[in-house]
């Protein structure tokens, strides 16, 4: 009777006390009675109803040195009663913990053994944990793994645990796994470094094991070519996230076992000494492939949109634009010379009609960038881009064929900027003077504009820019599209006949020549100038512009309050020899507040007047105002303007060259991606090579670029070199290295003809 009692007992909370103390002794009774009343651990009514938590998840919980006796007694149970699998697989409920199972929980307690247990006893290796906790959410805690068990055991560093996953009898796990992001294991990886070198270490090494047990389960399996729900490799993932450490590391792998030597990126060609020739494989890096490396890190985006129709009618525009700038600089010389209105005004029209071309060609990546707001800014592009190959890649770019046509875009501004200044200068000023132009004439300029202005707006609706990203990245084609706009509202008012088309020109001109900063970018001294510049402006001038606009208004509306009420008393109490003095002075009164603006604007640069207080009442009032004023500005703001310049100037210094590399591969990408896409791969640098045999056995060619590297610490010792000779001459027939695998030297002598004419 007593026993039968004892059942009635076997509720939720005596369950969780038992299982949470490891006490097997009151669980004795439990299989009984659960057959008597016929209930299973996975009702509801042995679950926390606000999370769903069984007792095997509770008993998870608290383990004592690494185990809990009750786990495998409620597992037996659950096999005896039906509901093993069922009971093994049950996960929290909740939206914070949604998906969890004993199984991550095991993983996360890095317990082998109660792993081994949970999986042989039918654990789903594939459980999702999608709750809020495992999720990327800005300014929760949580930590993001990627869901699934196999990318769990990888992100804590548990090479047992994987291996045991991917390779146990019972249920392997798919590597090629994805979460609700897409991300596979390798992304997962690539999620959760930070750039430190601790972490940077155990990520790159169990990126590692991992690339080679995918090999080796399964050779065909491409496993860093998988992409996620954005498109994303590993690699361009690391590249847009700005994981430099595991960037570089997947960038300049070199396996040297002959079985997994496939998995490389870099290879050996040949060394002598401590010089290295290697040959990186540029797939995913080089702009002719979608989402490249090297505009994501530029472009800190996906990649532009290639349209080709822009292209054509850009290459269009291009050659017929050419012919009618010398045209243009013809009329200008006779304009200048003989001081023509009429010459004048058709310079002007010239000048106007070819300015959508300079604008285009000089800034042609408006038309192609993308930017994607949804991945943060990455704020060590200039550093990523010192990683080889890209340094020498974007290097061998610039040397070949990038910079002639930067010079030649120079040179077009810089006689665009020039025919403007003529023109504006020898424009008509006789309002009288008309001049009467044909119907072609008129008509001509505003139809070029209205077909090739909303191209320069396209930009924006493409590259759909962050305030951020439209700040820091894009500024210079902002203050191009604002050049072009200034032009073409000139152009539309000089045809209605509105004289107010000057002050457009003027403002135009002036941002002209402030544009020419662009191309400093092809001179790495004047390039580094311009980045202080910059840097200067948008940091140091604007915060200094808020403070000191708070300071200008409120002390302007204190003067101008204190001079009106001054003004209503102002009568016998002023003496003559003032009433005098401010007739005789004739200054401009301090009773509005634009004109206060502009003395106490004279304040700040030092050159303020304070003998105007004689002309007031409340004189001691006055001067506290302006002294308070004259501190707070021109001694106080402008010392820390100066201080903070010279703090960013002493910042940028120290990285000067790597920022104004990166200023120059954005324009190296502008320009390339200015070509059409049958011209650019004519100028593709690298070229294509065999450096060993896939695992299927067939030759292994692949697009490689060149780099001469000296390395006074790895010496020529059990290095997988391709050829056996150094060097790059012709002239010697080249034998194969048989370290990678012998009977292919027909395929070899391909390399050797590439090398002739590969570029370094």
């Amino acid at each position: 009777g007593c026993s039968e009692k004892a059942f009635k007992f076997y509720d939720r909370r005596r369950i969780f006390d038992a299982v949470a103390q490891g006490n097997t002794r009151d669980l004795d009774d439990l299989l009984l009675y659960l057959n008597r009343t016929l209930k299973h651990l996975t009702d509801d009514e042995f679950k926390e109803p606000e999370t769903g938590k069984t007792c095997l998840l509770k008993a998870m919980l608290n383990l004592h040195d690494g185990k809990n006796d009750t786990i495998p007694l409620l597992l037996d149970i659950a096999k005896k009663t039906g509901t093993l699998k069922e009971f093994v697989n049950a996960e929290y409920t909740d939206n914070y913990y949604k998906g969890q199972t004993a199984l991550h929980i095991a993983i996360e307690r890095r317990n082998m053994y109660l792993v081994k247990l949970l999986v042989q006893n039918g654990a789903d290796v594939h459980a999702r944990a999608c709750g809020e906790f495992f999720r990327k959410i800005k300014g929760k805690p949580g930590f993001y793994f990627g869901e699934l068990p196999l990318s769990l055991a990888a992100c804590t560093n548990q090479l047992c645990i994987v291996k045991f996953l991917l390779e146990n009898p019972y249920q392997a796990a798919n590597i090629a796994a994805e979460d609700s992001m897409g991300n596979m294991v390798l992304h997962t990886l690539v999620e959760i470094a930070d750039n430190t070198k601790d972490n940077t270490k155990f990520v790159t090494k169990m990126y590692n094991n991992i690339l080679i047990l995918g090999a080796k389960i399964n050779p065909i399996l491409k496993l860093e070519e998988l992409t996620n729900k954005k498109g994303l490799t590993p690699l361009t993932l690391a590249a847009k996230t700005g994981k430099i450490g595991i960037f570089a590391y997947i960038l300049r792998r070199e396996i040297k076992d002959p079985e997994c030597r496939h998995l490389s990126r870099k290879f050996t060609e040949w060394a002598y000494g401590p010089v290295h020739s290697s040959l990186y494989d540029l797939s995913c890096i080089d702009t002719c492939e979608k989402n490249s490396v090297l505009e994501i890190i530029a472009y800190s985006s996906e990649t532009p949109v290639s349209m080709h129709l822009l292209g054509i009618l850009f290459a269009v525009w291009g050659l017929l634009g050419k012919s009618s700038m010398f045209y243009t600089v013809y009329l200008c010389v006779i304009a200048v010379k003989q001081q023509s209105s009429f010459l004048c005004l058709r310079v002007l029209e010239k000048t106007f009609a070819e300015v959508e071309y300079h604008l285009l060609f000089s800034k042609p990546c408006a038309y192609w960038s993308c930017q994607d707001s949804l991945y943060p800014f990455i704020q060590n592009r200039h550093e990523m881009l010192l990683v080889e190959p890209l340094n020498r890649l974007l290097q061998d770019k610039w040397d070949r064929f990038v910079k002639h046509l930067f010079y030649f875009n120079f040179f077009v501004y810089t006689m665009h900027i020039i025919i403007l200044t003529a023109a504006a200068y020898y424009r008509p000023v006789d309002k009288k003077e008309k001049v009467c132009y044909s119907y072609l004439v008129f008509i001509r300029p505003p139809a070029r504009y209205a077909i090739f202005f909303p191209f320069q707006i396209q930009y924006f609706v493409q590259r759909r820019p962050s305030l951020k990203t439209l700040i820091v990245d894009s500024y210079s084609e902002v203050l191009f599209f604002v050049h072009s706009l200034l032009l073409l509202s000139s152009v539309v008012l000089y045809f209605c006949g509105q004289e107010l088309y000057v002050a457009s020109m003027v403002f135009s001109l002036a941002l002209g020549w402030a544009n020419m900063l662009y191309y400093t970018r092809g001179f790495q001294q004047m390039g580094i100038y311009s980045v202080m510049i910059a840097k200067m402006i948008l940091r140091d001038l604007c915060r200094f512009m808020f403070v000191y606009l708070v300071f200008l208004l409120g002390f302007s509306t204190a003067v101008v309050t204190l001079i009106e009420d001054d003004n209503e008393g102002q009568d016998a109490n002023t003496s003559e020899y003032t009433r005098c003095c401010h007739t005789k002075r004739s200054r401009t009164s301090y009773n509005s507040l634009y004109y206060t603006c502009l003395e106490l604007f004279k304040f700040t640069i030092g050159m303020g007047d304070l003998e105007f207080t004689e002309n007031y009442r409340f004189k001691s009032v006055f001067v506290i105002l302006l002294v308070l004023y004259v501190i707070l500005t021109y001694i106080l703001l402008l010392n820390m303007l100066i201080a903070l310049m010279g703090e960013t100037v002493s910042k940028i210094a120290q990285e000067s060259k790597s920022i104004w590399k990166l200023q120059r591969a954005i324009t190296i990408l502008d320009i390339e991606n200015s070509y059409l896409n049958c011209v650019r791969r004519s100028f593709r640098s690298g070229k294509q090579v065999l450096v060993g045999v896939t695992p299927d056995g067939q030759d292994d060619y692949r697009w490689c670029f060149r780099v001469d590297e000296v390395n006074w610490s790895t010496w020529n010792t059990n290095l997988g070199i391709i050829n056996e000779d150094p060097g790059y001459s012709g002239d010697l027939k080249r034998n194969p290295s048989y370290s990678i695998k012998p009977g292919r030297g027909e395929g070899y002598r391909d390399l050797d003809s590439s090398d002739k004419s590969s570029t370094d």
